[in-house]
């Protein structure tokens, strides 16, 4: 793994151009950069971070700064630009239109209960991924279900019963508070048990086997040679490769189809730090944020550099300048813009380039 920064003191400029003559065009300074800095910081100034919905800790459908939520751990996003959330304390799913109105699509008190919408029960959903076609999937973690929601809001159970540890048909496997879910293009979902430190994949024909993953530990090899620790989040990719943040181990891990695991990040000491949002783009690029405060990009070549963050806080604005609390979770659209489940500010944060 090779992280790529550079230590220098540099005045950085940019041109912003518009429609109108030369003489028009500004020359403006984004920042003087000193100490280690990444290469991701030299186009900062090509990205902006914006509020999309949150505030202050609570419970409050609405439209942007009115919104709340009580912990968003996680986001997906769909084909439509809209943004569903695990609101983890809340226990129930929110979603977000792409002009920031907040409604709850599933969810009312904490317990189990499949059903209609508001009917419907979950206890610290952590982990969400929606399909192709609209179908929601959430990690139901205290539950240690996995659940599946219909666009039109109607709550079933997919797999899990009890907590454990077993494969089998969807009724009778068990989970071990799973933390996060992800579904191909095929319509497998992906689940990372975290407590029994292992990638289960919960097949379209309805049967759960483990993909990779044994007792705790660190070891890459094919399936349950592998070895976790607290797997948090997932995401899977076109070819069907699934990318795991390993909590405690302080690495990315990437699970071939055949489920050979090899880590593609944190091989050096101080690289990650306890990583938990992961997404991929649809060239390639893994993003990554911590409990640093700090997203992380993984090039396909397995270089490393810092995105986005630095100190602890809740600035929008230019890429170079915004800060996050806990970038728990991650999605990107299809446009490439990426969404933050900022867990501790309460608000979900998107990053986007400036056209």
């Amino acid at each position: 793994m090779k992280i790529i920064y550079k230590t220098a003191a540099i005045l950085l400029f940019t041109f912003v151009s518009c429609s109108c003559s030369k003489s028009d065009a500004i020359i403006a300074p984004i920042s003087v950069l000193s100490d280690t800095i990444s290469p991701s910081r030299l186009i900062s100034g090509s990205y902006i971070v914006n509020t999309l919905a949150g505030s202050t800790s609570g419970y409050l459908d609405g439209e942007g700064f009115n919104a709340q939520f009580g912990g968003p751990f996680a986001v997906a996003v769909d084909g439509h630009g809209n943004v569903y959330v695990a609101d983890y304390f809340n226990h129930k799913i929110r979603k977000i239109t792409s002009t920031g109105v907040v409604t709850t699509l599933a969810g009312s008190t904490r317990g189990f209960a499949d059903g209609k919408s508001t009917d419907a029960k979950f206890s610290a959903p952590s982990g969400i991924s929606v399909s192709k076609d609209g179908y929601v999937y959430v990690a139901d973690t205290y539950n240690n279900k996995i659940r599946k929601i219909t666009p039109n809001g109607i709550v079933s159970t997919l797999a899990g019963s009890t907590l454990g540890n077993l494969d089998g048909i969807p009724e009778t496997c068990k989970f071990n508070r799973p933390s996060d879910v992800a579904v191909d293009i095929d319509g497998n979902v992906y689940v990372a048990d975290q407590f029994n430190h292992s990638i289960r994949k919960i097949w379209h024909f309805g049967y759960v086997t483990t993909l990779a993953g044994s007792t705790q530990g660190f070891a890459n090899g094919i399936g349950e040679e592998a070895k976790f620790s607290l797997p948090k989040r997932i995401t899977v990719d076109t070819y069907g490769n699934v990318f795991v943040a390993d909590h405690s181990n302080n690495k990315v891990r990437k699970i071939a189809p055949n489920g050979h695991v090899k880590t593609i990040a944190g091989n050096t000491d101080g690289e990650l730090s306890h990583p938990y949002g992961i997404a991929i783009d649809n060239k390639g690029v893994v993003y990554v944020g911590d409990n640093s405060t700090k997203i992380h990009t993984i090039s396909r070549s397995g270089e490393l550099s810092i995105f986005a963050g630095s100190t602890q806080g809740s600035q929008d604005g230019n890429l170079g300048i915004a800060t996050f609390g806990t970038p728990y979770g991650l999605a990107i659209d299809s446009r490439g813009s990426l969404y933050v489940a900022d867990a501790n500010n309460h608000r979900i944060r998107i990053i986007r380039r400036k056209y």
